[in-house]
């Protein structure tokens, strides 16, 4: 009986994780997505080019299709091998390390990947287009909007990555409650 009840313990236990997983990468998607229009539409604007919010989220959408694909990669992977992937993007030329900047860096280099170059080169096309501003100032302005995502997604996940690494033991849980 112990070893049922482990067994479906661990079972909910992966089913749990791979909800939250899923659930984690759409927040990501979206985050990125609404992120990326704001970002390109306001840094467009302070270089002089024609602002519109509705214009610049259709084109963060567009531009966010390429990370659709890699989680469909991603997902086809996992079902094939029945294995996660353990460095994504570029992190695996990080060493690991439970040091907040290594955790940062690799944070950093996970996002890092073709799909991303892809990303912000669908970005520079469409505020071009969207700006009317010259070629230069659009792979700027899609660069520093990328950087900025990548950025904001490292912090978030150093954030998420401490959090969970907290331990908080009974008696100081329940010297904090008095």
């Amino acid at each position: 009986t112990d070893e049922t009840a482990t067994s479906s313990t661990s079972s909910s236990s992966t089913l749990l994780s791979r909800i939250l997983s899923a659930l984690g990468s759409l927040l990501g998607f979206a985050l990125t997505w609404l992120l990326i229009g704001s970002l390109a539409n306001l840094i467009s604007i302070s270089f002089g080019g024609q602002g519109n919010t509705k214009l610049a989220t259709v084109f963060a959408a567009w531009t966010c299709v390429p990370f659709g694909i890699r989680s469909l990669m991603q997902i086809m992977y996992v079902i094939a091998t029945g294995n996660t992937i353990n460095a994504v993007g570029l992190s695996g030329f990080v060493t690991t390390s439970t040091t907040a900047m290594a955790i940062f860096l690799e944070k950093i280099l996970a996002q890092i990947d073709i799909y991303t170059i892809w990303q912000a080169v669908l970005l520079a096309m469409g505020v071009g287009v969207m700006t009317k501003l010259d070629k230069k100032k659009s792979i700027l302005i899609a660069v520093i909007s990328v950087v900025m995502v990548i950025m904001i997604k490292a912090l978030l996940g150093l954030g998420f990555e401490k959090i969970a690494s907290i331990n908080i033991s009974s008696s100081l849980f329940s010297t904090m409650m008095r």
